[in-house]
Order: C-alpha cells, then sequence, then structure tokens
C-alpha cells in the first residue's frame, strides 16, 4: 500500500473518530442543557443564591404593672455556610479560638449542615462586636462564615425572677429529633429551656422570616435579592408585682443571712468553727386568694437566667443549688402551720366545740409527750387561744380525738398530698400527707409498717410523715383566706398579638370544701391573735391600719440542726387581698425570724413604706447590710 493511501485512510479514520467525540459531547450538552437544562441552572444558581433564615424578636414578658422581665436586644450571630473547598483542619482550629467555643460543636455544627446545603447554620450567639469585626476584618480566611444581627435575650433585674422566668439554651439534638425539628427548629436555635421561658415556647417564638442574598466563592454576601420578614412572637403579661418579688427576695435574704450570724455566734460559743456554718435557702409565696394569680414566687438563692451557661458548671457545684425552684421542687415539714387543718377537722367531726377548754400543763400526757415550745403551760385554754399560743398539748389532744383517718380525709381537702395544679411553670411536687399509706410505702416490713397513736399526735402537730412544697402551703394559706375554694394558681394573665389580647386568665375553682362558718371563724380568730401580743408572731400588726391574720411553725427537721421556720397567713383580716407563705430553711423560731419578712411583705404591697436594704457577702462569708 502506497503511502498516499495509507495517510488517507488515517485521515478519514481520525475524522470518524473526532466526529464521534464531537457527536458524543453534543450529546452530553443536548442532555444537560435541554432535557435537564432546568434542574442544572437551579443548581447553579444555588451555587450563588442563599436563603438565610432571619430569627423572629421573641416575645417579652412583663408584670402587672407593665414592669418588662424579660427583652430582646440586637446582637451578633455568627453563622457557618458549606464550603467544601476549605482547609477543614486549620479552618476549625483558629475559629474555636476566635469563638471561644469547642472544636467538637464547630464539627457537629458543620456536619448537621451538611444535610441542608447552602443554608447557613449558627456557631455562636451574643458575640461581641470586638470578635464580629476582626471576621470582618479576615473575611478570607473565613469562607462560608456569616455574620447576622439577631436579638438576644436580656432579663433586667432577671435574678429577682429568674426562676419564675426559667433560662434559654441551645436546642439539644434529643429535642430535634423528639418533633422540634418538624416544627421549624435547627441547630444552633435557643429555646427556652424551664420556667415561662419553655413552657409558653410556642408563644414567644414567634416566625422566622427569609432573606434571599447572592454570595461569592468566599460566602461573602454580593447583593441583596430581598426577604420576608419575620412575625415576632407574643407578649406575655404575669400576674406578678415585680416590687413586691424584690422586696419579699431581699426580706428573705436578709432573713437567711441573719439565720446564719446567728448559727455562727452559737457555734463560737460552743468552741467550734465557725466559718463552717453556710446560710441556707429560702422561699416564699404571695398569691391573690380571690383567683389564684401568683403576686410572687420567690426561691433564694436564685441566679441570673442571662449568664446561665457561663455559669452552669458553678450552679451546679453550689450545694444549696440556686438553681432549683424551692416553692415547687422542695418539701418540708409544715409543723405548727399545718393546725388550722386539724382544728377544722375537729370542729367540724364533732370532736370538741368552739368554748370548750383543754387543761395544758406543758406537756402532753400520752407518749411521745409533745410539749410546749419552751415547756410553758398554758393552764384551761380555748381554740382561739391555742391557735394564736400554738399550744402543742391542745392540737395534740385534737389529734387525739380525730384519729389518723379523719385527719388524713381533712388534710387531702385543703389539697395535701395532691398537687396543686400550677400549669405556667413544669415541675410542681405533690408533697407527703401524713397517714398510713405513706408509712407502708416507706417501711417495706409489715411489723415497721404499723401506725401508731403517737403518729397521730405528731401529724397533728404537722410533724413526723407530712412534706409539702411552698406552693401548696401557700395554696392552703389562700383557702383559709377565702373560706375553702382551692383555685389553681398562675402566673399568666394575658397574651398578647401586638396589642391585641389573644388569651385572657380566668380564676379556675378546682375543689370547694364545706366547712362551717363559724369554724372559720374561731380558726382565723386565732390567726388574727396570733399577729397580737401575746401571739407568736406579737408584733407584726403593730402601727398597721388593719388587722393580719398569721400561723407560725417552727418545723423539726429531725436532723440534729435548726428548725425550719414558717409562717402562712393573709391581709387584710376582714377582706383578705393576699394570702402567702414563707419559709427559711433551719432558721430556728419562726415567730422571730419570719415576723419581719412578713411585715416587709405586708408593708411592700400596701405601700406602707418599707426600708431598702442592701445584703452584701464577701469571699469570707461575712455579710454586711
Amino acid at each position: 500500500m502506497t503511502e498516499d493511501k495509507v495517510f488517507k485512510k488515517r485521515l478519514i479514520g481520525f475524522f470518524v473518530i473526532s466526529f464521534l467525540i464531537l457527536l458524543a459531547l453534543m450529546s452530553r450538552l443536548f442532555y444537560f442543557q435541554i432535557v435537564h437544562g432546568e434542574h442544572y441552572q437551579a443548581v447553579s444558581e444555588e451555587n450563588r443564591m442563599r436563603r438565610v433564615n432571619i430569627p423572629p424578636p421573641r416575645g417579652e414578658i412583663f408584670d402587672r404593672q407593665g414592669t418588662v422581665l424579660a427583652r430582646n436586644s440586637p446582637g451578633y450571630t455568627v453563622s457557618l455556610m458549606d464550603v467544601p473547598e476549605q482547609d477543614e483542619d486549620d479552618f476549625i482550629d483558629e475559629l474555636s479560638e476566635i469563638l471561644d467555643i469547642d472544636r467538637e460543636t464547630i464539627e457537629a455544627r458543620m456536619t448537621s449542615q451538611r444535610y441542608r446545603r447552602f443554608e447557613p447554620v449558627p456557631l455562636k450567639s451574643d458575640v461581641d462586636y470586638e470578635t464580629v469585626s476582626y471576621l470582618e476584618e479576615k473575611r478570607t480566611e473565613f469562607p462560608g462564615v456569616v455574620i447576622e444581627v439577631a436579638p438576644t435575650r436580656n432579663y433586667p433585674d432577671g435574678k429577682y425572677a429568674s426562676h419564675l422566668l426559667g433560662w434559654m439554651g441551645e436546642i439539644s439534638r434529643e429535642e430535634l429529633e423528639n418533633g422540634m425539628r418538624e416544627v421549624g427548629y435547627r441547630p444552633g436555635d435557643y429555646i427556652g429551656k424551664s420556667g415561662i421561658e419553655s413552657v409558653f415556647e410556642k408563644y414567644l417564638r414567634g416566625e422566622e422570616g427569609v432573606r434571599q442574598i447572592e454570595v461569592n466563592r468566599f460566602g461573602s454576601i454580593v447583593t441583596e435579592m430581598g426577604q420576608e420578614e419575620p412575625e415576632p412572637g407574643n407578649d406575655l403579661q404575669l400576674t406578678l408585682d415585680f416590687e413586691l418579688q424584690k422586696d419579699l427576695t431581699k426580706s428573705l435574704d436578709e432573713a437567711r443571712f441573719e439565720a446564719k450570724e446567728d448559727k455562727k455566734e452559737d457555734a463560737r460559743q460552743d468552741g467550734l468553727d465557725p466559718d463552717s456554718i453556710e446560710a441556707k435557702g429560702a422561699a416564699g409565696m404571695v398569691l391573690d386568694p380571690d383567683s389564684g394569680g401568683i403576686l410572687s414566687m420567690v426561691s433564694t438563692p436564685q441566679f441570673n437566667p442571662e449568664t446561665f451557661g457561663k455559669d452552669y458548671n458553678e450552679l451546679q457545684s453550689d450545694p444549696l443549688n440556686p438553681v432549683r425552684n424551692r416553692v415547687l421542687r422542695e418539701k418540708y415539714p409544715p409543723g405548727s402551720t399545718f393546725k388550722m387543718v386539724t382544728a377544722v377537722a375537729a370542729l367540724e367531726e364533732n370532736e370538741i366545740t368552739g368554748g370548750e377548754t383543754i387543761h395544758d400543763q406543758g406537756r402532753y400526757w400520752e407518749p411521745p409527750y409533745p410539749r410546749n415550745y419552751g415547756g410553758i403551760a398554758h393552764g384551761r385554754i380555748s381554740m382561739v387561744e391555742a391557735m394564736a399560743k400554738s399550744s402543742n398539748v391542745y392540737f395534740a389532744e385534737l389529734g387525739n380525738r380525730l384519729g389518723i383517718d379523719k385527719l388524713s380525709s381533712w388534710s387531702r381537702e385543703f389539697g395535701f398530698g395532691n398537687y396543686v395544679g400550677l400549669e405556667d411553670i413544669s415541675g410542681e411536687l405533690s408533697g407527703d400527707l401524713a397517714g398510713r399509706e405513706i408509712k407502708q410505702q416507706i417501711y417495706s416490713e409489715p411489723q415497721h409498717s404499723i401506725w401508731f397513736p403517737g403518729d397521730t399526735l405528731n401529724a397533728a402537730l404537722g410533724q413526723g410523715y407530712h412534706s409539702y412544697t411552698p406552693l401548696q402551703m401557700g395554696n392552703y394559706a389562700a383557702m383559709v383566706a377565702n373560706k375553702g375554694i382551692h383555685y389553681r394558681p398562675y402566673l399568666v394573665d394575658k397574651i398578647y398579638d401586638d396589642d391585641e389580647v389573644i388569651e385572657k386568665s380566668s380564676p379556675e375553682t378546682l375543689r370547694e370544701i364545706e366547712v362551717n362558718e363559724r369554724t372559720w371563724e374561731l380558726v382565723r380568730e386565732g390567726m388574727r391573735d396570733a399577729s397580737l401580743p401575746g401571739g407568736t408572731a406579737g408584733q407584726l400588726s403593730e402601727d398597721l391600719p388593719f388587722d393580719v391574720a398569721v400561723k407560725t411553725g417552727t418545723a423539726e427537721t429531725g436532723s440534729g440542726r435548726e428548725p425550719h421556720s414558717w409562717m402562712v397567713g393573709f391581709a387584710p383580716y376582714d377582706d383578705p387581698e393576699i394570702a402567702f407563705a414563707l419559709i427559711v430553711e433551719n432558721g430556728g423560731v419562726a415567730g422571730a425570724r419570719l415576723t419581719p419578712v412578713a411585715r416587709d411583705l405586708i408593708d411592700s404591697y400596701f405601700d406602707l413604706g418599707i426600708d431598702e436594704v442592701e445584703i452584701e457577702e464577701d469571699a469570707t462569708g461575712e455579710i454586711t447590710y
């Protein structure tokens, strides 16, 4: 074959191969541009067009007078978009150092983000301006990092209502997997974790907006293409009186620190180390007895909900557990504050009459031989006198006449041993009702679970197997104030959408007990006399323009420590506007410890004037006022 023919044959082959290659390329081009052109055009657009969610302003929370308890302020959030070409190791290490968050946190964010390409995922909220400025300057070194302006949660004077309001935290994987993702939550979102912030999350959150942006290869925004504004969350107005809340907090703090100082002095006299003495906790509850509206709910020590995340480890290691809401989550023996139940039961069961007297020699004549405080003998004493002076002998005799079954039944009538019904904050405990059932639950051996007559005497005095929350005790005081109506306690009065009320709370009766009017008169008269000279809180009503009804209780703990100090009551006596329950843990004699607190409470609510008290404790535990 000649060279010309060989060349010609090779040339033809080259053209054929070239034609086939061109045909294949044209076919693929047709496939991409014509058959799937719309799909790949959309993918191309997504590579430069991004949808960025705009966090909605969270609903604000106000007290009954309009004082802001929780609000929003502008803040910066650093988010991350998907940038496949980045050097992840160096990128993560440097970003971790700048944002002061763990490497693992960023890696987890990036992993979750890959399932939602082209959508920024928050890395850290409430970032300071200095950090934001640095990231803006180093934009090219941090491709995919987006800085957004997002509202942050603020709590003016938040520590005074921390247990009511609760705290906010980052949504967890478990919460996302348990249905939160389906209603629009994403990794990095912040939600209410406790208190009202948690229970009313769906009202407070609002709806996210969206803005469409064009970005370059570094993730920097080139053009704003438009946006849909977010819808703010609903505002909440509470029944809370915040001025009363602050005053009661300060007064309870003063009482518990005074108790600490008294115990330090006792330790010095006993030759013990006073520096080992720690202040204990305290709690207070104030309600409107005609509705169940909560006017104040104090648990101290408290925490700052604004810095909860930063303070978490310190709070968890504190032996006093400031995070725990003592009003709902702690149970205490009620001591002599329980005696109104014993009195009502005995009168209604005809075990005693209003005019009958009992001879009080200072010590009861049956085991376990309960004694009056200080062993004082009151002589012949009536119901009203026994209530005012808190005669253990008198009420032990009533318990003996009643028996435990009748006493337990009337205890249930006042809501003890059951939930009070507060729904605006979760976590309420039901308390333990003294009776045969609780003893059988505690002791599995039949010989140890037998109920003895001495157990009944203790139960009639509010000791033994009783243990109740301050919430239950506050509800109990309200039922005595309104003569037997158990209203469901509530905190959220109104829910607003802009200026329109979309939900309004109203009183809800859960129980109403039938008690003779004469019974209420005798019990309430005894409580009134307890606040007058000669009563266990004899200085409480001094110079007040109206009478007050109270019952003190010095509740033995059975642990060798100082007893708990209790006081429950209502004011004014003739037409109650408030009912309250107060406790100082290991506070000692209740009348001395809590009479000043109750007086501060009454002065504050009725605007009778109250001295401002500033309490400080230095690093050594020394207290100054």
